[in-house]
């Protein structure tokens, strides 16, 4: 920390906080210590499901090779008794190179939330961990999702997994839900000479359709139907066992015959701070059910998580009264759906003064659903089928941090760096299945 004069009056206070700088997991300026290190490659492996089932290795360098081998023909011929064998087969040789990606976080907080905090000393190491658990969450989310076309400021670092893996081979299941045959199909899109190690072969889903799966597997009259219909652990379809990948999202487009629901899913991820009289207000209509003149909603002022403003947005629909219309997607972003389907169905944000909508990535417009026919809903997912080492995931070992005390803003700061990329080292050895349709109970 630089050197800086604090008031006597603050001096207890800091005292506190450089002690709890002693005692936290992660401390101040520069690189980790290796049992510092050990604790985040702790968090990267067992705060989410994609980076502990890959080939995670933790290197000390920004960029390198990786030198593959070939015999891409046959390597055997017929033989002549005594005479020179010359029908060779040399090797091919290829280096694949790689770069890591930057990624930079912090925050900071107050230095009276820092000192009077009712946890004392243990809340900057409650604080530090909290972070950094989160980032290795969102280390997770970029490795499998990113694409540096995306506009998001996280998804746009990198290249992941699922745009990696176009190189490979697709088998579009067109909309259909999940059945044995697409398991089978997937599985025969996979060329012979990678398909044959069936027991080192995974499936990567989502938990979303392997409870689909489970769904389709209660239906049968048997003891093992009955074992799923219960909720039973899914192990493995065809005989190839799978792994959990939440990181694979949910809300592809697919093809739908059915009537669809009117739905808006917000841009912006909780949590969300509402302020009174500034983005306080919002206006909803569901399904036209708002008779006369337009009612404005207020939300009342505070901080929410994304859970927790879809309830209070509920109540006040209510009083209106509205459709409780408000959800969540599961990744932290408020969703309005119509309780109805067809051409009837409508979710309508409306302009309104002090409008809470930039907070919430909402747009004031007119969403529809549609009537039966040829449509497209948003509950498309997809799956990967391959050895999982052969995704291989490098990291940075030199994970640095930095926490210092701003006088002239009187708060700490504290800033990561990390550097990641993910490498699919055999793109031909891996197939993707995509289109596959989630339920709509």
């Amino acid at each position: 920390m630089p050197n800086v004069e604090i008031p006597v009056e603050k001096q207890a206070g800091v005292a506190r906080v450089n002690k709890s700088l002693e005692t936290a997991s992660f401390l101040n300026g520069g690189r980790l210590d290796p049992r510092q290190e050990k604790t985040y490659q702790e968090f990267i492996r067992g705060t989410n499901d994609m980076m502990g089932a890959v080939d995670l290795q933790f290197i000390d360098r920004l960029r390198g090779k990786i030198d593959k081998m070939y015999f891409g023909q046959n390597v055997l011929a017929a033989g002549t008794e005594n005479t020179t064998f010359g029908d060779l087969v040399d090797p091919m040789f290829k280096d694949d190179e790689y770069s890591l990606v930057k990624l930079t976080g912090g925050f900071n907080i107050s230095y009276e939330a820092m000192v009077e905090n009712i946890e004392q000393d243990n809340f900057k190491s409650h604080l530090f961990n909290s972070f950094l658990k989160k980032a290795a969450s969102n280390l997770s989310w970029v490795i499998v999702n990113g694409d540096t076309l995306s506009a998001d400021i996280l998804l746009s670092a990198m290249d992941g997994l699922y745009k990696l893996s176009d190189r490979g081979h697709i088998f579009d299941a067109g909309g259909a839900e999940i059945s044995r045959a697409v398991f089978h199909s997937a599985f025969r899109t996979m060329p012979v000479e990678f398909r044959r190690d069936k027991r080192a072969l995974r499936f990567f889903a989502n938990s979303v359709l392997q409870n689909d799966y489970q769904e389709v597997l209660g239906n049968r009259a048997t003891g093992y139907g009955d074992v799923n219909a219960q909720g039973g652990m899914l192990s493995a379809a065809i005989g190839v066992p799978f792994l959990t990948c939440d990181e694979i999202q949910d809300n592809y487009a697919v093809g739908y015959g059915a009537a669809t629901r009117a739905e808006v899913i917000g841009t912006t991820q909780g949590p969300f701070t509402i302020t009174a009289g500034s983005n306080d207000a919002a206006e909803f209509d569901i399904d036209n059910t708002e008779a006369g003149a337009p009612t404005a909603i207020t939300i009342p002022a505070g901080t929410y998580t994304a859970n927790e403003l879809a309830a209070a947005i509920n109540v006040l629909l209510a009083a209106i009264p509205q459709p409780e219309a408000c959800s969540t997607d599961g990744h932290g972003r408020i969703r309005l759906s119509s309780p109805t389907t067809g051409a009837a169905s409508e979710v309508e944000v409306q302009a309104v003064a002090n409008d809470c909508y930039t907070t919430l990535g909402l747009t004031a417009a007119v969403t529809p659903g549609a009537a039966a026919g040829a449509n497209s809903i948003n509950y498309g997912t997809y799956m990967f089928l391959t050895d999982p080492m052969n995704f291989r995931v490098y990291v940075n070992s030199q994970f640095r941090t930095s926490w210092e005390y701003k006088p002239r803003e009187d708060r700490w700061e504290f800033t990561v760096q990390q550097y990641a990329i993910p490498i699919i080292l055999e793109p031909m050895a891996l197939v993707r299945a995509e289109g596959i349709k989630l339920s709509d109970y």
